[in-house]
């Protein structure tokens, strides 16, 4: 899903004064307050997101593309979230309580061969790399393929309705290597 617009192709509010206005309501003060370039991330202000887009945006887009894939429809959010964490499911007296893991990748496992793991990929490069700072010593590392609009790592998750209904956590790690570049975004 690209990250400047919504599901159904429209953009969201970036930190252009007139898409990030005041909400005195709940004590807001958007973008018009942050009027020289020392208050913004690059120089280019429609290229960031306005702070109340920022609020939900990834955990939505997320939720959203794990309904879609689960054979859902997309989710319909009024407001962003500032909740952080998901409650925690209670079972039933007859239930036992158990840990599932549904997918995993790891670079240490299997030469880190995505397909040998259950994974497909397309639209660029994947190789394993050294990283004394990952699990096994060893990482993924993606690269995007010249031309190619995105990348992409898919696993079946097995039936969406038992997610939906059991819960779970979904945990990513990601490093970003090399300089900082203005209008270069990073999600982790």
């Amino acid at each position: 899903v690209p990250f400047m617009t919504d599901e159904n192709g429209v953009n969201v509010p970036t930190n252009k004064p007139e898409e990030d206005p005041d909400i005195p309501g709940i004590g807001y003060y958007g973008s018009k307050w942050r009027d020289s370039s020392a208050t913004w991330t690059s120089q280019d202000r429609a290229s960031h997101f306005s702070s109340w887009a920022r609020r939900g945006i990834i955990s939505d887009r997320l939720a959203t593309a794990i309904l879609i894939h689960a054979g859902r429809t997309t989710v319909k959010v009024d407001a962003p979230s500032s909740e952080t964490g998901a409650p925690t499911p209670s079972p039933s007296e007859n239930e036992a309580v158990s840990t599932t893991t549904l997918l995993s990748y790891r670079a240490s496992e299997s030469e880190g061969r995505l397909t040998e793991q259950g994974w497909s990929a397309g639209g660029g490069k994947a190789e394993i790399v050294a990283d004394e700072g990952a699990t096994g010593g060893t990482a993924m590392k993606l690269s995007k393929e010249t031309g190619v609009g995105s990348w992409y790592l898919e696993h079946d998750a097995g039936t969406g309705a038992e997610l939906l209904k059991n819960g779970g956590l979904i945990s990513c790690r990601f490093k970003a290597s090399g300089e900082l570049v203005a209008n270069q975004y990073v999600i982790a």
